[in-house]
Formats: structure tokens, C-alpha cells, sequence
């Protein structure tokens, strides 16, 4: 028997062998799908509880059928994209704060406290981002407690996913909470430095944290893949206290916005959203049997 770890998975899991034996995997850290190979047999095996809360392609500007709200006719690009027959293009003039036909479009999800988020990103050979230390916003999501249709920054939980120069930066604000965890901003750097005219796909993961006798313990998740690799983990983050103990993720918004002015003009796509309560299965597994993992043990 052979069994693989891919790079993406949680928990544990229990397998029947037959015989009245049981194969009992444990994976911690950051684990999505098991290879098993059993006699020359290849099986699959992911995260089961992961589930699709919603998809978008950007293909055309029927988003309002789609449960989109607020901004929902947008400039989509049929030429430049990632797969279907288009991509979102925020494109900023020289001085402008935000693209022509986006403040902010917004969809609501199943409210959950996992939160996986799947997108491919583009740059134009032009991309500086907003040259300074903060902005450009792109990508928001605010949690249950807030109005969907709410004023942008001052909530109970805003987690923002944005790109930062060539950078990227994960943010989380949380003004409207008492004591505040983050106030106006938690500002966290992953490891990446994009290259320009090349789509990226960018994943990120977010578990809420636990919250015991109404004080906020630092188990929240905050992880991030570019292009399979990955560039941001950590295990100690602080989504919600004790003032919000149940507190969930709920709305989408897409918000492109740089308070200062784009430096100059540029442009950046989007394509290819998936957003899900959980990390899913990879799609495209190895089946090579490779070198069994430490920490397994089988029980009857």
C-alpha cells in the first residue's frame, strides 16, 4: 500500500480494509486530498464536507440573474481571459479612484465560518497598483452581523483579499466590534511577487476562530496558494470575540478602489471565481505511488 498527502486537506479519516481492519489516517496542517493506492488500485480521497456556495465565470453582464447586486453591469473582456467567453477588466484611468462601472458588486453566500475563496488574477505590463502602502481594494467579504448592502470598511468583520504593487495583502478590519480585534486594519504579506500579462490563481482559506467562556482563543486560519504554492499560513488568527461569538462570512463584493488615484493607467482581470465553505478535493491528483508518509497507524 501506498498512500500520498497533496497539498490541501484537514481532519482525519478512518478506512475499512477488509479482514476487520481499519486504516486510521490522521493529517495535520494544511492537507486537501489522499492518494491511495491499494494493490495497484488508485483512490481518491478529499474533503467530503466541502461544499460550492456559488461559482462565476464573468462571461456576461446577466449577473443580476445570477443573485449579483448593487453595481451588476461591468466592463467584461471576451479577448482577454482565462477560460469561457470572458473576464472582469477593472481598468483605472491616471487619477482615477475607481474603474468606470464598479463601486461595488455584491453577492450573498450560505453564511459560514470556512471559507475557501478560488479566482485567477491578470496584470497588465502597466500594473504599479496604487504606489503607496495601502490599496488597491478588490476583493471584500463581510460577515453576517453587517448589512449586505452597507457602507464598505466600518464593520463588524471586513476581510479583504487585494493585490498590493506586485505584492498582495490580506486585511482584516473590524471597527464596529467592542474591543475591537483589529480596528482599521490587520495587515498581513504573503510571500509572492507577481508577474505581469500571466494569469495567477489565486486561493485563499479562512476558518473562524474559537471563542470559550466569551474570550476569543487564537485558532483562526488564515492561508493563501498562488499558482499551487504556497505563500501564507497561519493557525493563530482572530476573526471574531466574545461580543460576536458565531459571527459568519456572507457577502462577496468585488469593490476595486485606490483612495489616492491610479499613479497611471492600468489594468487587472478577474476570471474563474469559485467560492466554497471548505477546501475542495484537487482536481487532478497524481496516481503515481509514491513514498508512504510517517504518522499512519491501522487499528481493528
Amino acid at each position: 500500500m501506498h498512500i500520498r498527502a497533496t497539498n490541501r486537506m484537514t481532519r482525519g479519516l478512518r478506512i475499512a480494509m477488509g479482514g476487520g481492519f481499519m486504516l486510521s489516517i490522521r493529517a495535520w496542517g494544511c492537507v486537501c486530498a489522499l492518494i491511495i493506492v491499494v494493490f495497484g488500485i488508485t483512490f481518491a480521497v478529499g474533503n467530503a464536507e466541502a461544499a460550492t456556495l456559488f461559482t462565476e465565470g464573468f462571461d456576461d453582464n446577466n449577473f443580476a440573474s445570477r443573485g449579483w447586486f448593487d453595481d451588476t453591469s461591468v466592463d467584461i473582456d471576451t479577448s482577454t481571459k482565462y477560460s469561457g467567453a470572458g473576464s472582469l477588466r477593472l481598468s483605472w484611468a491616471a487619477g482615477q479612484t475607481n474603474p468606470p462601472l464598479v463601486m461595488a458588486m455584491r453577492k450573498d453566500f450560505t453564511a459560514t465560518d470556512s471559507l475557501y475563496v478560488s479566482m485567477y488574477w491578470r496584470f497588465s505590463n502597466s500594473w504599479v497598483g496604487s504606489g503607496v502602502g495601502y490599496h488597491p481594494h478588490v476583493v471584500m467579504i463581510l460577515s453576517d452581523r453587517d448589512d449586505h448592502w452597507g457602507a464598505l470598511a466600518t464593520n463588524y468583520l471586513q476581510t479583504y483579499i487585494e493585490p498590493h504593487g506586485r505584492g498582495a495583502f490580506l486585511i482584516l478590519q473590524d471597527l464596529l466590534n467592542s474591543p475591537a480585534v483589529c480596528g482599521a486594519g490587520c495587515f498581513y504579506t504573503p510571500s509572492i511577487t507577481f508577474s505581469l500579462n500571466t494569469w495567477h490563481h489565486i486561493e485563499t482559506y479562512f476558518k473562524m476562530n474559537t471563542v470559550t467562556g466569551g474570550n476569543p482563543v487564537a485558532d483562526g486560519i488564515m492561508r493563501m496558494w498562488v499558482d499551487g504554492v504556497s505563500v501564507y499560513n497561519v493557525t493563530n488568527r482572530i476573526y471574531r470575540n466574545g461580543q460576536n461569538p458565531t459571527m459568519k462570512w456572507r457577502t462577496f463584493v468585488i469593490a476595486p478602489w485606490i483612495g489616492d488615484g491610479s499613479p497611471q493607467a492600468q489594468t487587472m482581470w478577474i476570471d474563474d471565481l469559485t467560492v466554497a465553505n471548505a477546501i475542495p478535493t484537487d482536481p487532478s491528483p497524481p496516481t503515481s505511488p509514491p513514498n508512504p508518509p510517517t504518522g499512519l497507524r491501522v487499528v481493528d
